[in-house]
């Protein structure tokens, strides 16, 4: 039921959220020590200032009354990735293009390619490791973390 809701907030929010300008990242809806909390974690090639965050949840808080998706009580939050989240997704990749990042592979195991980020498309980003570049489908990705 958890994953229903963020579903459908998910879809919801989505076209909303791409008329502002904004990238709907992650949706959670989860019990935490607080109680339910419902997480929309957003972004934009500039970054997300609080003013961002207040709107979204203000457009968020209105659609959720709206359509009445959740019963009961919960806590909605909304904020950026942050810098230490694993990129994902191919929209991971390019958001975060140009910048430096560590790439653990699948196959083999435990290989690692630390290098910028050029492009990311049809489910392959592609790294500059020194003078190589390099290829890598995101299926191959065990973990990838931006260097800060």
């Amino acid at each position: 039921m958890q994953s229903n809701i963020a579903d459908a907030v998910t879809r919801m929010m989505e076209p909303v959220l791409e008329e502002m300008g904004i990238e709907l990242v992650e949706v959670q809806f989860r019990r935490e020590s607080v109680g339910m909390v419902l997480r929309l974690i957003i972004a934009t090639e500039k970054g997300i200032s609080v003013e961002d965050c207040t709107r979204v949840s203000r457009e968020t808080s209105y659609l959720l009354e709206v359509e009445d998706l959740i019963k009961g009580a919960f806590h909605l939050e909304v904020s950026s990735p942050g810098l230490d989240r694993p990129l994902k997704t191919e929209r991971d990749f390019i958001r975060n293009r140009n910048r430096e990042v560590k790439v653990t592979l699948k196959e083999p195991p435990g290989r690692e390619a630390t290098g910028v980020i050029l492009a990311a498309a049809d489910n392959v980003v592609t790294l500059q490791e020194g003078e190589e570049r390099l290829d890598i489908p995101l299926d191959r990705i065990a973990r990838a973390m931006l260097i800060i």
